[in-house]
C-alpha cells in the first residue's frame, strides 16, 4: 500500500474516532460545531491566536464562502507579517482552471504557499500550529457542521496525511503561468492584485522583498503601459483586462 493510501485510511479512521469523542459530553478533546456562524467564529478565533503555522486542505479554491478576494489577501498578509507560515493544498483543476491566476499569484506573494495535489486525504481541513484543527463530520456536509479537535495525539494523523500529500504536491508556479500574455510581468500582476486589495506601497514592498521606491516605480511604469494618469484609473483598466 502506498504512503498516500495508508495515511488517507488512517485519517478516515481518525475522523470516525473524532465523531465518537465529540458525542461524549464530558470529553473536551473534540467538540462538534453546528452551523456556518459557529464554524466561522471558531475559525476566526483560531486564526487570530495562531502563532507559527496554518495548514489547509480545500477541495474548492482557497476562498471562504461570502468572502472577497481583497479581504482574503489582506488576511493572509497580516498573518504573514506576524510570522505565521501558511500552507494550502487544493486539486490542480481548481487552482488552474477555476480561480483567477492574478488572485492566486497575489496570495502567494503575501505568504500563502499554495500547492496542488491530484488526490487529497480529506476534502476540507484547517490546522493551527500543533494545537487545534477543524475537520468535517463524517457523512455531514461541511456547510452544516465541523469538528474542533484540540488534542496533540489526536492531531497526529492529520499532520501525517498533510505531510505525505505536501511532498507529492505541485507548486503553484508550475500550474499558473507567470503572465497573462500581455506586456505585463508576473511581478507587475502581483502588484496590481495587491493594490486592488487596498494594501499600501510599504506593505506590498515588504511582501515582495523590494523597496517602496521600486513599488512606486513599477506603478508608474504600469500607468504608462496602460496609458492612465492615476492609480484609480490603473485599477479600472487592470480589472477590465482581467489582471485583478
Amino acid at each position: 500500500m502506498s504512503d498516500a493510501r495508508r495515511v488517507k485510511r488512517e485519517l478516515t479512521q481518525a475522523l470516525r474516532e473524532f465523531a465518537d469523542i465529540a458525542a461524549r459530553p464530558d470529553d473536551p478533546r473534540v467538540r462538534r460545531l453546528d452551523g456556518l456562524g459557529e464554524i466561522h467564529r471558531v475559525r476566526d478565533e483560531l486564526t487570530d491566536g495562531c502563532q507559527s503555522r496554518t495548514r489547509a486542505i480545500h477541495s474548492s479554491p482557497p476562498l471562504p464562502r461570502n468572502e472577497s478576494h481583497s479581504r482574503r489577501i489582506r488576511d493572509v498578509a497580516q498573518m504573514s507579517e506576524r510570522g505565521v507560515v501558511q500552507q494550502s493544498l487544493s486539486p490542480p483543476e481548481r487552482l488552474a482552471g477555476q480561480t483567477s491566476p492574478a488572485y492566486l499569484r497575489a496570495l502567494t506573494a503575501v505568504g500563502d504557499d499554495l500547492r496542488a495535489a491530484e488526490e487529497l486525504p480529506i476534502q476540507q481541513m484547517l490546522a493551527y500550529d500543533q494545537t487545534a484543527a477543524l475537520v468535517p463530520v463524517p457523512g455531514v456536509p461541511t456547510v452544516q457542521a465541523a469538528l474542533l479537535v484540540r488534542d496533540a495525539p489526536l492531531l497526529r494523523p492529520i499532520h501525517r496525511a498533510f505531510d505525505v500529500t505536501w511532498q507529492r504536491a505541485v507548486r503553484l508556479g508550475e500550474l499558473v503561468p507567470d503572465s497573462t500574455g500581455r506586456e505585463v510581468s508576473g511581478r507587475q500582476q502581483e502588484i496590481l492584485s495587491l493594490l486592488s486589495s487596498g494594501l499600501s506601497d510599504a506593505v506590498i514592498a515588504r511582501h515582495l522583498r523590494v523597496t517602496d521606491r521600486t513599488i512606486r516605480r513599477e506603478i508608474a511604469r504600469l500607468c504608462r503601459i496602460f496609458g492612465v494618469d492615476s492609480r484609480f484609473q490603473l485599477g479600472v483598466v487592470a480589472a477590465r483586462y482581467g489582471l485583478v
